[in-house]
Formats: C-alpha cells, structure tokens, sequence
C-alpha cells in the first residue's frame, strides 16, 4: 500500500476475528479486544483506543495508509431540498461560449464532466437510452464553468442538450438525473454509463444534493 513501511512479515488475512478476539504478541503479551475498525484508515491501539493506522516496522519506519474506498459521485443538485440547481448564461449572441454554475457542496464528485447530444440522440421512447455526440471532461469544482466553442446540433435540428455529471476523477460517474416517471436516466453504455470521458461504470447510490 502506498505510504506504508517496508513490513518485517507479512500476516495472513483473517488471523484473527474482526467482531472480537485474543491475540498474544511478544513472548508474554496478550490483547484481547472488541470489534476492530474496519473502515480502512482507523486502526485499534493497545488501550482499546482507535486512531489513524500508523504502520512501523522494526527500523522505526512509519507511514499511514488509506484503505478506505473512494465515495461515490453524487448527482448534480436539481434545486430540490434547498441545492444549488444549474443556471447558464449565453456568454455571446451565438451562444457558442457558456458560463455554467451548479452546486459542488456535495461529497464525493472529484470532478465533473458535461455529456451532450442532438435532438436525434433524445430516446424514442420514455425510460429509453440516450446516445452521444461527446462530451466535455475534466471539469473541476470550481464555479462557474465557462464552456468555450460548444458545439452544433449534427443532425440540423438546431437543438443541442445537455447534462452535467459528476466522477469520481477516473471511471466512476454519478446519476443521470430521474425522467418523468422517476427512474433512472440512461446513458448508450452498459448499465446506462455515458462512455465518454473514460467513463466505465456508473454508480447512483449518492443521493446528496437530491
């Protein structure tokens, strides 16, 4: 694990019951404990205290690890119990440079990503797929956004949409938003993920901002 010590030994996993257990350490030491932190950062000290895992080994060299998994993106706040929702300013008259403000308060979103079609990329049907023309990546968090050179419709409509989401700054993107009958929006890509933006799965269970 990064910033962790070079280790004396390696222990096997599961050495010892993380709900409750003994362990004798040195030749005359036992400890014996309640449940352990498993969270991936808190470690248990001798007294039974818990604190930041702080790893030694036996030439004194330290570290601290961070084993705790990454918070999910979460949806763009919609304005809905007092968020922040989306405003846009025409930038010019021909509308090809935006300024975009959303609420960022939410835990989790890293960054932020824009994915935007035409009128023929719509679905056909409600509770239907989205398709893509692209997308803008690498949007961070602070407001507002100025998007320069948005693109023309490509199928001639003259309507271009758009959605803004947040990641997790790698592969993981938040929620579409909710149509008209309550579900999940759906994205081109399996389990309704946009594809764009080296974007590979989606995970929808942070609800902060919603």
């Amino acid at each position: 694990m990064p910033n962790s010590p070079t280790p004396d030994y390696i222990i096997p996993a599961n050495f010892f019951q993380v709900t409750g257990d003994s362990v004798s350490y040195v030749p005359y030491s036992t400890l014996t404990f309640p449940s352990v932190p498993t969270d991936g950062q808190l470690s248990l000290n001798a007294d039974l205290t818990t604190g930041i895992n702080s790893p030694t080994n036996y030439a004194g060299q330290t570290g601290s690890i961070n084993a705790a998994p990454p918070p999910t993106p979460p949806g763009v706040p919609d304005g809905k119990a007092g968020s922040t929702p989306m405003t846009v300013t025409a930038t010019d008259v021909t509308g090809t440079t935006l300024t975009l403000n959303w609420g960022t308060a939410c835990t989790g979103a890293t960054k932020y990503h824009i994915v935007y079609g035409s009128k023929a990329d719509l679905p056909a049907a409600a509770g239907g797929s989205f398709s893509l023309d692209g997308g803008v990546c690498g949007i961070g968090t602070a407001m507002p956004f100025v998007w320069n050179s948005v693109p023309n419709a490509t199928d001639g409509s003259g309507l271009l949409w758009w959605l803004v989401l947040s990641d997790d700054g790698a592969t993981v993107e938040g929620s579409w938003g909710l149509n008209s009958s309550g579900a999940e929006r759906l994205g081109p890509g399996a389990g309704g993920v946009s594809g764009v933006c080296s974007m590979a799965t989606r995970n929808v269970t942070n609800v902060c901002g919603h």
